[in-house]
């Protein structure tokens, strides 16, 4: 699918509250949002109104810094390495 460059990306910061896994094999995400992200809620209610499906990407952040996470610091995360 080709990208429309009229669209902008709706971007937020937010944190995995919960994983479910739906009766039919789906996945469910929730998503906590801090109350400044207010116009990326808005937008994204508009979407589900409109039925559009999302393509997402999402990019793993270090709250303290608010800077993205290097690829080496995921591993390490991953492989509980501090």
């Amino acid at each position: 699918m080709k990208n429309n460059p009229s669209v902008k990306p709706i971007r937020f910061q937010a944190q995995i509250q919960k994983v479910q896994t739906l009766v039919d094999g789906g996945l469910r995400l929730t998503l906590d949002l801090s109350e400044k992200d207010l116009k990326a809620v808005t937008d994204l209610m508009e979407c589900k109104q409109r039925g559009a499906i999302l393509e997402v990407a999402a990019l793993p952040i270090d709250p303290q810094k608010t800077t993205l996470i290097s690829a080496s610091e995921i591993d390490d995360l991953l492989n509980d390495k501090k």
